[in-house]
């Protein structure tokens, strides 16, 4: 899975930092910044809630395709 921030849409809340420090920082603005852009299954799940909890829906978290 990929998971990037559309920095036209974040405003800051920091949601994503809250919700999965493991994933996500937060800049000197307070602006989200992605961590580990590519993640395995394990981390679906709080991949999901971070981007769920985003207000903006700034977040997105994509199936990478199979180039086989």
């Amino acid at each position: 899975m990929r998971i990037t921030i559309d920095q036209n849409l974040c405003e800051g809340h920091s949601q994503c930092y809250f919700v999965a420090p493991k994933l996500f920082t937060v800049d000197k603005q307070g602006y989200g910044v992605v961590l580990v852009e590519d993640v395995d299954d394990s981390m679906r799940e709080l991949a999901t809630r971070a981007a769920d909890s985003c207000p903006e829906r700034a977040i997105r978290v994509e199936n990478r395709q199979s180039t086989e």
